[in-house]
């Protein structure tokens, strides 16, 4: 029995001394819970500052943005207006370059019917002039010619005028 109780006592200090160790553990458990417990508690509170500021910083972004968009607005609405006014008179315009250019048409058809008609006038008096006054010269011309070959055949003998007369009746051609 003196071995039981030996054995007894030597697992009676085992188990009381893994009780201890085990105590031991939990509270450095314990004590790592608290000090992460802590820096979280910590940290979350710097975080929560720092949300806070960056939320205040933003809001203040915001009610700047929101006044500059106020701002806008009469702008917004003068640059409407004065789109309009372009846009009115670029159609204005518009119209004045297609109205302009029907006319500058109609006076380029005009007048390129005038230099036909005047070009036709020209033709039909040189024509007349041709007939009228120029065939008269020529045909007297060519009696002129003709008389004073035949002076020329009389009084010096044969020569051969047929290539001088042909010649001038081809000028006149």
């Amino acid at each position: 029995m003196a071995e039981q109780n030996t054995l007894l006592l030597v697992f009676t200090g085992i188990l009381a001394f893994a009780v201890l160790l085990q105590t031991v553990l939990f509270f450095g458990i314990f004590r790592s819970v608290r000090q992460i417990t802590s820096w979280t508690d910590s940290a979350g509170k710097d975080l929560l500052r720092n949300i806070t500021d960056v939320s205040s910083k933003v809001e203040e972004s915001l009610a700047a943005l929101k006044g500059m968009g106020e701002d806008l607005k009469p702008i917004t609405s003068k640059l409407a207006d004065t789109t309009d006014i372009v846009h009115r008179r670029v159609v204005d315009l518009d119209a004045f370059l297609a109205e302009t250019t029907n006319t500058a048409r109609l006076e380029i058809l005009r007048l390129q019917e005038a230099i036909q008609s005047a070009a036709q006038r020209a033709d039909a008096i040189l024509e007349q002039l041709q007939s009228s006054i120029l065939s008269p010269i020529n045909e007297i011309s060519a009696v002129t010619r003709a008389i004073r070959a035949g002076f020329s055949v009389l009084f010096r003998g044969k020569k051969s005028v047929s290539d001088g007369s042909a010649h001038d009746d081809e000028m006149f051609i």
